[in-house]
């Protein structure tokens, strides 16, 4: 099955992606410590953050435009 699905992720709402599905791997997933991948994640953003306003000044901002 090669379905792909369309996520709103535009600040319009309208789909800005198509992504296509993955499998998913249960086994896989559990062997993952997410916290770690989400702090790393976090901390890689931070570093490369630019803008003197936040994440959520800028994406209140987008919302209410």
């Amino acid at each position: 099955m090669n379905r792909k699905l369309q996520f709103p992720i535009g600040p319009d709402g309208k789909p800005m992606a198509v992504l296509p599905p993955i499998k998913f791997s249960e086994e896989f997933a559990e062997k993952i410590d997410w916290d770690a991948e989400w702090e790393a994640v976090a901390k890689e953003i931070d570093s490369a953050w630019k803008s003197k306003k936040s994440a959520l000044e800028i994406l209140t901002e987008m919302r209410n435009a």
